[in-house]
């Protein structure tokens, strides 16, 4: 499968990443990205409604040993407290992909002024251990971000 797929392009498309497979139909599609060979699908909550025609199959039995409020309180404990004020653990999503199941928990820049700013990227957790799977320089790059949040939201109120 070539990276430079879009998600309209895998629609209809039958996938053999999981157990069985898994195939996409509709417009519901929030993200498809390719990791280490791997199709990942995140599926935005918001964009299903009764009326949206959505169609994932597949097949994967597993326990998982972290929830999503644990995987929070991970990132919020081990990850925001390093990365600066401001910075808070927002609601975490399952990402199944390859060989892994893991939560994406993403980094929100909040502050008292100026409310809630926007995501400066987010921090994965693997669902059976609680090990943190981003890589270090991942979080110079979320603090990099929301310094460009920051000042794009300073420019505003000026």
């Amino acid at each position: 499968m070539s990276t430079t797929q879009t998600p309209s392009d895998l629609i209809g498309q039958s996938v053999p990443r999981l157990d069985s497979y898994e195939k996409v139909t509709g417009a519901a599609i929030y993200e498809n990205d390719i990791r280490g060979g791997q199709m990942v699908t995140v599926v935005d909550k918001n964009a299903i409604t009764q009326a949206t025609p959505l169609s994932l199959v597949f097949h994967l039995d597993t326990t998982l040993n972290i929830n999503a409020d644990q995987a929070r309180t991970i990132v919020n404990r081990q990850v925001v407290t390093e990365l600066g004020t401001g910075l808070s653990a927002g609601e975490a999503e399952l990402l199944i992909g390859g060989n892994r199941i893991r939560w994406r928990v993403p980094i929100i820049l909040s502050l008292p002024d100026l409310g809630h700013l926007g995501q400066a990227g987010a921090i994965e957790v693997d669902s059976q251990t609680g090990h943190i799977l981003t890589a270090p320089e991942i979080r110079t790059q979320i603090i990099k971000y929301a310094s460009i949040i920051y000042h794009g939201a300073t420019l505003q109120t000026e």
